[in-house]
């Protein structure tokens, strides 16, 4: 509301009002300086949380440090639209004021004609949604209050869009200013997120903090490379990482493994037949009995502890199942929601609506049916894609880098071997006020195409946007835009 009546004052004010937004920039940018150091102490104390490889909360972190990658790029990608904005305006004088703060015009035709604007809104809602993959709900709420971005109602009671709110009608040291504003709540709402996991993560290392029952016998949940996406979607167990256990990387899989993605080990053994059952366990309540009286680990209280392993609608989840004592068809397995589909060793899970699931292994001895282990999961719909020039879906990239490019490239963060075909798309090239588009069929860039491309030089901007790709069911979807700032 505040900032249609600052927009209102200009029109009456004198013009060096617009002065004051230098202090409330250079504000902004040295809360953004302070909340980069509070975000860098809080991973320290993260840091204590997994000093040990028994902690639970390793992927936790490995969240936080993907959720870094995420600000980071953003911050510095506005960093980009600030000096842009700046350089066209004539740059900085001796007092450090933008030449050409005043310009009303400036903004608007950089920004929002040229839609950089609802690139920056798209970034700033992906991260958002990046957040609320481990956010409590109620931080919810405290994040929306930070960084709104939906529509906003002006003195006059008219609902005006983000773009037109903060940047029509601005001048450019105001539209420098908001732009600083941004940086700043991003890592804000990255701190408020971070710090509402310390209470829990405390109690959860009061609880499991001395390793017993975890430690001896010793079992494992084994987490492959395929099922730990760069959306976060990790469980949260306290129990050991393999060795080969990466956040960024993918398990490669042959190609008869049809569009399976999810790969978990579950190995639980009978700890009367390894003549344990004489070990005296702190934490009774993370076993239960089967119905013969043996002792098999309870995994529930754990896995509800944080973010549940997924199951994605419409693809086949490969789950691998293996036990000490029982092999291959002794071996059961059943699904509360969904579909199992057994082929030799592996399962298959296919589920269809989106909520709960949980499977239920067992062993088979005789007439018997024993339970060996359960597993809770989310079932959720598959993430859309997204679209990626030189490996970069935004960012900076060298003139001589860019003009090497041949295509676009659609990739799924969850998925690496499933196909999209690339319906087309337009290229926008923006070089001081002057736009230039291009409609380009399929990925490889077409002649008109590969000549606005051909024409990059420093400081340009060039947005693929509308970008409409096909799945492998025939669904067709709109991409978020690709935008990149040439070097």
């Amino acid at each position: 509301m505040y900032i249609i009546f600052i927009v209102l004052a200009f029109l009456y004010i004198p013009a060096d009002f617009v002065d004051i937004f230098k202090g409330t920039n250079d504000y902004f940018e040295g809360t953004t300086d302070e909340n980069e150091k509070l975000f860098k102490y809080n991973m320290r104390i993260i840091d204590y949380f997994t000093k040990n490889d028994q902690d639970s909360v390793h992927s936790i972190k490995r969240f936080y440090l993907l959720v870094n990658q995420s600000s980071s790029d953003i911050i510095r990608q506005i960093e980009i639209y600030k000096q842009s904005l700046i350089q066209l305006s004539g740059g900085l004088n001796e007092s450090g004021y933008i030449r050409r703060g005043k310009n009303y015009e400036i903004a608007k035709k950089i920004l929002i004609r040229s839609n950089v604007v609802d690139t920056l809104k798209q970034l700033l809602s992906n991260h958002k949604d990046l957040l609320k993959t481990i956010a409590h709900k109620e931080m919810y709420p405290i994040m929306d209050s930070i960084l709104y971005l939906d529509k906003f109602i002006s003195s006059s009671g008219e609902l005006k869009e983000f773009s037109e709110y903060y940047f029509d009608l601005v001048p450019v040291s105001a539209s420098v200013a908001f732009l600083s504003k941004f940086q700043n709540d991003i890592r804000r709402i990255d701190n408020y997120v971070i710090e509402s996991h310390f209470k829990s993560l405390i109690s959860l290392n009061k609880k499991l903090g001395l390793g017993v029952v975890l430690k001896e016998p010793k079992q494992e949940l084994i987490i492959s490379k395929s099922v730990i996406s760069k959306l976060g979607k990790e469980i949260i167990i306290a129990m050991e990482f393999t060795d080969d256990t990466s956040a960024y990387e993918y398990e490669e899989h042959d190609e008869s493994t049809d569009d399976n993605i999810l790969n978990i080990s579950l190995t639980s053994q009978n700890y009367s037949s390894l003549g344990l059952s004489d070990n005296k366990f702190t934490v009774q309540d993370y076993y239960e009995e089967s119905i013969d009286g043996q002792k098999n680990k309870d995994i529930k209280p754990i896995l509800e502890m944080g973010q549940l392993p997924v199951l994605y609608i419409g693809i086949n989840n490969l789950i691998k199942i293996s036990d000490i004592k029982f092999k291959g068809e002794k071996i059961r397995a059943e699904i509360s929601s969904g579909t199992i589909i057994r082929k030799d060793s592996n399962f298959y899970i296919r589920v269809s609506k989106p909520g709960f699931s949980q499977i239920n292994v067992y062993g088979i001895e005789g007439n018997r049916k024993m339970l060996i282990s359960n597993q809770k999961f989310i079932v959720k719909e598959l993430p859309e894609p997204k679209a990626f020039i030189y490996n970069r879906h935004s960012g900076d990239i060298s003139s001589k880098m860019f003009k090497l490019q041949k295509k676009i490239n659609i990739r799924n963060d969850i998925l690496k071997n499933i196909n999209y075909r690339l319906i087309g798309y337009n290229i926008k090239r923006i070089n001081n006020f002057i736009t230039e588009t291009s409609y380009n069929n399929g990925s490889y860039f077409n002649a008109s195409s590969r000549q606005l491309i051909d024409k990059a030089s420093n400081s340009d901007v060039y947005i693929f946007e509308n970008i409409k790709v096909e799945s492998i069911d025939g669904k067709e979807m709109i991409l978020s835009p690709v935008t990149v700032t040439i070097l």
